[in-house]
């Protein structure tokens, strides 16, 4: 207890000096790449837990860290940092007002990321609603005859995912607006800019297609393609004729019953895939095209909505979490008097 580990090595400059505190007296034993550091003197750990985060602590090792795509944190590097000591009963005082503000400001947090699970599970709700259900809450309705999907309006039509788009193989070795599965990010269907190379092989798709991810833990991957380009890795592309609009194609795709339903068909342990053959398969009711535009039109404007909410609590946890960063950082370099805190 009071133990720190270090990590001995980061895959990016902002984790150098990352580190674990031991604050209990379960036996822990600590793996490869971990530095282990015990105060030789009678000082506060949690106070040392507080300088070890702060920004003031972090910058001397990330001046001397180096490596390219992994940076190494060596023995050396740690021993010659410095750290500030003010006599034990200001370390307590330290300890005790930043137990209290960062408990604050994690409070905060949480209430915030709390907030944003609940606007992601109300934009799921929204797409699989419409694209099942529809906007007209007093349409007739009917059995679909499929068990996952319910009753759907009466006069949608049935059809198979493969009648209504074509799977595109054609193989190229181009390389030119490559998109990966990392490049599209899960339920949102918002394209990623990354830096990876690739050298696998890549398939043709052009404006419209809609790109689907069929490992499972990626099947929520889906993007509507803009402009033509190659997929790589494990991407179906898919190519919807003139019975669908490709943004309601695509909607559909990430409505969450059918992400459970193709779930629910892969098989195998290390990398499990969706299979074409069960997935174009699948019946989807369609209404006709001019409702299919009102509800693409629809759900581009709701989910825009609920995806600015979230950018606004993601930029509020941004800047809680740098004013949790400086307040830690002032408090333990003395900026901030704190002396009197709890008397």
């Amino acid at each position: 207890s009071g133990d720190f580990i270090f990590a001995d090595t980061s895959e990016d400059f902002e984790g150098s000096g990352n580190f674990s505190y031991l604050n209990s007296k379960s036996q822990v034993f600590a793996g490869y790449h971990t530095v282990i550091a015990r105060l030789k003197f009678s000082h506060n750990p949690r106070f040392f837990a507080y300088v070890f985060d702060s920004n003031a602590h972090r910058k001397q090792i990330q001046t001397q860290v180096k490596g390219i795509k992994v940076f190494s944190i060596t023995q050396g590097i740690l021993k010659d940092i410095y750290s500030w000591l003010p006599p034990i009963d200001e370390q307590q005082k330290i300890v005790l007002f930043l137990d209290t503000e960062t408990a604050r400001i994690d409070n905060l947090i949480s209430k915030q990321e709390k907030l944003i699970e609940l606007l992601e599970e109300q934009r799921k709700s929204i797409i699989s609603h419409a694209v099942t259900k529809g906007l007209n809450p007093n349409a007739p309705m009917k059995d679909s005859g499929v068990e996952w999907l319910g009753e759907v309006p009466e006069s949608w039509v049935e059809q198979k995912i493969k009648f209504i788009s074509k799977l595109i193989n054609e193989k190229t070795s181009e390389k030119s607006n490559v998109i990966a599965l990392e490049n599209i990010e899960s339920w949102t269907g918002k394209y990623i800019e990354t830096e990876s190379s690739f050298e696998s092989d890549a398939v043709k798709f052009k404006k419209n297609d809609v790109l689907f991810g069929k490992l499972r833990p990626y099947l929520a991957k889906v993007y509507l393609v803009e402009n033509q380009g190659e997929a790589v890795g494990d991407i179906y592309v898919l190519r919807p004729n003139k019975l669908i609009h490709p943004q309601f194609l695509k909607f559909f795709m990430l409505s969450e019953k059918f992400i459970d339903y193709v779930n629910s068909s892969t098989n195998g342990t290390k990398m499990p895939r969706a299979n074409w053959d069960f997935i174009g398969c699948i019946s989807i009711f369609l209404p006709h095209i001019k409702v299919q535009h009102e509800i693409v039109e629809y759900l581009e404007s709701a989910v825009l909505k609920i995806e600015l909410i979230i950018n606004k609590q993601i930029s509020l946890i941004e800047k809680l979490k740098e004013y949790r960063s400086s307040i830690i950082s002032h408090a333990v370099t003395g900026k901030i008097d704190v002396r009197e805190f709890g008397t």
